[in-house]
């Protein structure tokens, strides 16, 4: 049972809007931290994160939390990344060179093609609500069950491709190109998009996410 959620806190991320979206859409004890302890006594963790990936990994190496975060997912507890948060599930990046990531859902962090099916030039960032299409025959998660086709708030330059397809839950279509937007293994979820950001869609979705992580 998720009693306690823990917003991991390494400096850079969207914190207090996370924990806003948390408050509203549950009633779980909530906490905001970067302490070891903190992190291993959670019952679930989500990794925000906005700006630069490796930025990220840098602070979280020089935070010390790489291993309680790893031993949290290691002992099968859930991890829910948002934004740069899910792309540091990744193996690696590379945007801006080339950075290790924590290696939890294999693959890779590449940037989105500025081509459209049609050679048009596409604007990147992409910045918008990405209507959500979901892998059916990837969609054994029951916190998804009602969300094909809503639109999410999203913003980034690069996605996360996973190893495996059917690791790819979703994606949203940027002029033909498929652009991932949940990722998931067993314990492990990733979404580019902010549900903080969301609305009530967003909040329905951490809701769901919530009342059904026990069933992952």
């Amino acid at each position: 049972m998720i009693h306690k959620i823990n917003i991991v806190d390494y400096g850079i991320g969207n914190l207090f809007s996370v924990r806003r979206a948390l408050e509203v859409c549950c009633k779980k004890t909530l906490v905001v931290s970067g302490k070891t302890q903190d992190i291993l006594s959670s019952d679930l963790l989500i990794l925000p994160g906005v700006g630069a990936f490796g930025d990220a990994i840098k602070e979280l190496q020089k935070k010390d939390l790489i291993h309680p975060i790893t031993k949290h997912v290691r002992n099968g507890k859930p991890i829910l990344g948002i934004c740069l948060g899910m792309q540091l599930l990744a193996t690696s990046s590379e945007e801006f060179g080339s950075h290790d990531g924590l290696n939890f859902i294999p693959g890779i962090v590449e940037h989105i093609a500025n081509l459209s099916i049609n050679k048009e030039i596409l604007k990147i960032p992409y910045i918008g609500w990405a209507k959500q299409e979901l892998f059916s025959s990837n969609n054994t998660h029951k916190f998804l069950k009602n969300f094909q086709q809503k639109e999410m708030y999203t913003i980034h330059s690069f996605q996360f491709k996973p190893a495996e397809k059917k690791n790819l839950l979703a994606f949203y279509n940027y002029a033909g190109n498929q652009i991932t937007s949940i990722v998931g293994h067993e314990n492990i979820t990733g979404v580019q998009f902010h549900p903080e950001k969301s609305g009530q869609v967003g909040l329905d979705f951490l809701n769901e996410y919530i009342k059904n992580i026990d069933c992952i």
